[in-house]
């Protein structure tokens, strides 16, 4: 993955998008046709592409008679567009830890505790541990009976019924 792509990708920009952009640099102001082209891409996914780009303000639309033409932004141009990202994740972060500070005590989201348990052993110990642990609300277990009873000895089954 080249350095362009691995930046592109951190401002969100999907694979697809990242070629037509990389071409885009590279190439000058183009046609969809030439994009498409160049790119070995379908005229459909160069247009995805560039209205990803556009939604990024990372390129610009050329319209001269009825045909369109796309180029990539300037590097002054592409440094305020990260600038402007870059307060607006600063201002998202502000305003989301504000909410989260301001959210009542205690009514934080809760864990679920899950245990694992492997072989017979470590089924053994699940029913062991259910039966002295008073905190345990649910316990769900989907095992054929006839299996459990084989595995764990009717002796077992007798002793935590």
């Amino acid at each position: 993955m080249s350095k362009s792509n691995t930046a592109l990708s951190g401002l969100g920009i999907k694979q697809g998008a990242q070629k037509v952009f990389e071409y885009l640099v590279q190439n000058g102001i183009s046609p969809v046709t030439k994009i498409a082209e160049g790119i070995n891409s379908p005229k459909s996914s160069v247009y995805d592409s560039l209205s990803e780009l556009s939604s990024h303000g990372l390129i610009v639309e050329y319209s001269e008679n009825r045909s369109k033409e796309y180029g990539a932004i300037s590097a002054d141009q592409l440094k305020d567009v990260i600038s402007n990202k870059i307060k607006n994740i600063k201002s998202s972060e502000e305003a989301l830890l504000s909410f989260m500070n301001s959210a009542p005590k205690g009514k934080s989201s809760l864990k679920p505790k899950i245990k694992f348990y492997v072989g017979p052993e470590g089924i053994r110990q699940a029913f062991r541990d259910t039966t002295w642990n008073n905190s345990c609300k649910e316990t769900f277990l989907m095992w054929p009976t006839k299996e459990m009873i084989n595995i764990l000895s009717p002796e077992f089954s007798k002793w935590h019924s």
